[in-house]
């Protein structure tokens, strides 16, 4: 992929699943000639959850998942940019569900109340 193309690329997420060592992501991806994809990306995390050990994206339909066909490399210029979408993705979430845990809207106003404190 060209600089260009990168930039024109857009992602969209179609949905994602969350278990204890494996999280999928479906998304959508629509670059600069028009053409539209769909990839799966898996994410393996060891036992307890906590770190990633191996990240696996392949291009949809699966029919030719077995053969190694669809597979995308992760390393490659199109495999760093789903994967940073992904990134981008679960900050977003992480960050929303804080501010809503502690009650915090973006947009409430300053009264001043932390001063002081």
């Amino acid at each position: 992929m060209t600089e260009r193309e990168i930039y024109d690329t857009k992602f969209e997420l179609l949905e994602s699943s969350d278990m204890r060592q494996v999280k999928e992501y479906r998304v959508k991806l629509n670059d600069a000639d028009g053409e539209t994809s769909t990839y799966n990306i898996t994410y393996y995390h060891n036992d307890i959850g906590n770190r990633v050990v191996e990240i696996k994206i392949w291009q949809l339909p699966t029919q030719k998942l077995a053969l190694g066909g669809n597979s995308i490399d992760i390393n490659s210029e199109l495999g760093d940019a789903i994967i940073e979408f992904i990134d981008n993705q679960e900050n977003r979430n992480e960050l929303q569900s804080f501010l809503k845990a502690y009650d915090i809207g973006l947009d409430d106003a300053d009264d001043g109340s932390w001063q002081g404190r």
